[in-house]
């Protein structure tokens, strides 16, 4: 499973992923088949490239439609709303523990789960994953999986600032997440995968932890958010 970490969170920094509507979620899970396919030799996946991108969309399709209570639970999975609590707490994101247990004790008596649990639910869900050994459970799991890795990457959703409530920008996350995407897609798909082959080499001579790689996703999100609100500014979007 760590290579499918990797390989996930080397196509989620990749700067043309841009995945996280259903579109996006699903470019993510397939680009990541076939880096598998290519990479690592697991060809059982040429034919699963398709159910593990239906897969990757089931946490916000199914899971958070299966009634208040499950979705109560479920959303705050999705996203990390990085504030000053957590500043006060961490200093910086690549300072949050990777360990559940540990994140909750620093944060004491300002322990909340709706600030999010995005990044504590993707280490869950590898652990999870490692235990698996039918083929059509490994594919659900690590379809599921990229869903949260494809959230971690989308840089609205490490900031308490999400839809830019706080900068006058309300609407700027469906529009960011979904609907450039999907005026983007089928090209971007292809220059996904191609960008994601290119720094693949690198990245797995990195030598780095599934913790290391979630800590770097954490960061390099959270460090574009400026840059997105900025150009959302000065795109004068209409909607």
């Amino acid at each position: 499973m760590k290579s499918v970490c990797l390989i996930l969170i080397v196509i989620c920094l990749c700067d043309r992923s841009m995945a996280w509507g259903k579109r996006g979620h699903e470019i993510v899970s397939s680009v990541a088949a076939r880096l598998l396919v290519e990479k690592n030799k697991m060809y059982f996946l040429r034919d699963h490239e398709f159910d593990l991108g239906y897969y990757a969309n089931v946490p916000d399709i199914i899971w958070k439609n299966l009634g208040d209570e499950t979705r109560h639970i479920e959303e705050p999975n999705h996203f990390l709303d990085w504030g000053p609590t957590m500043e006060k707490v961490f200093s910086k994101p690549e300072n949050l523990p990777i360990k559940f247990s540990d994140y909750k004790n620093k944060m004491g008596s300002n322990y909340n789960s709706k600030n999010g649990m995005l990044i504590w639910r993707i280490q869950s869900q590898l652990d999870r994953c490692k235990g698996i050994k039918s083929q059509g459970e490994v594919l659900v799991c690590a379809g599921t999986l990229s869903h949260y890795t494809g959230d971690l990457s989308q840089p609205l959703h490490v900031t308490r600032n999400f839809d830019g409530q706080e900068t006058g920008q309300q609407g700027i996350h469906s529009f960011f997440e979904s609907s450039v995407v999907n005026l983007l897609d089928p090209e971007l798909k292809v220059a996904v995968l191609d960008r994601a082959l290119k720094m693949y080499d690198s990245k797995s001579n990195e030598s780095k932890s599934e913790g290391q790689l979630i800590r770097e996703m954490v960061t390099l999100s959270f460090s574009q958010v400026p840059q997105i609100l900025k150009l959302d500014k000065e795109g004068n979007r209409e909607m």
